[in-house]
């Protein structure tokens, strides 16, 4: 079985799904048609252009001082008001949603509101499943991956009309897969394997050394009052 195969019994894929995405009887199987649509997705073009300007739209809207400091207004007040931020926490609460709805549409998160946290809650364990931890030993990636996987079900049983603006390769490979007679969880749960890729890529751990520090520094000096080294890699914002 390959990676793939076993990520897809991992998540809890039915038999009859996994056996669907490789069935290469009527020509080339599901698995390898989900490559050449993602590569359609990522490669320059239309299909490209719009999820950037979607993505990139939704960070900007995100980025607003109301969207991160919900509840604060200093416009009336004498003297500014600065508040400290998790450069990571900043990271995932802008990034992960801008990703869904540019990946989904504004549908995904109304009707799942929780699916932020819950992507967290599955990402931080994740490599749990990477190496086939035992249920037992991974209770909690598990529970929050099922999160996930409720959401993207709910999602996938909504009409078409009730959830426009998925990109290219949600609609296209949904397609296929109704054609193909995917049921809804099986549908979410390969969704939900691209989607666990495309959004830990916008919260990574990392560590930031003093030298690239400094230059982060001299960078950003003017958006920011205050940028002292912290070990929670943290700054003093006006709010």
């Amino acid at each position: 079985m390959t990676s793939y195969g076993t990520f897809m019994f991992g998540f809890g894929m039915s038999a009859y799904g996994r056996e669907t995405m490789w069935d290469d009887t009527a020509g080339k199987c599901l698995v390898h048609q989900a490559n050449d649509i993602h590569h359609a997705q990522l490669h320059p073009g239309e299909h490209l252009d719009d999820l950037t300007q979607e993505f990139l739209g939704q960070i900007e809207r995100r980025l607003r001082p109301d969207m991160v400091f919900p509840g604060k207004d200093s416009r009336n007040s004498g003297t500014p008001k600065q508040a400290r931020l998790s450069l990571y926490d900043l990271c995932s609460d802008v990034l992960v949603p801008a990703a869904s709805v540019a990946l989904f549409g504004e549908a995904l998160l109304r009707t799942s509101p929780t699916l932020v946290d819950d992507f967290h809650s599955f990402d931080e364990d994740s490599w749990m499943l990477t190496y086939q931890y035992p249920r037992l030993l991974a209770r909690k990636m598990h529970q929050a991956m099922e999160r996930n996987t409720n959401a993207l079900t709910k999602y996938f049983q909504l009409p078409l009309e009730d959830r426009p603006g998925a990109c290219y390769y949600v609609k296209t490979f949904e397609a296929l897969q109704r054609e193909a007679s995917m049921k809804n969880r099986d549908l979410a749960i390969t969704i939900h394997l691209f989607y666990w890729v495309y959004a830990s890529g916008c919260c990574p751990t990392f560590s930031i050394g003093l030298k690239l520090w400094r230059k982060l520094k001299m960078k950003l000096k003017d958006a920011f009052l205050t940028m002292e080294w912290t070990s929670t890699n943290s700054f003093d914002v006006p709010c």
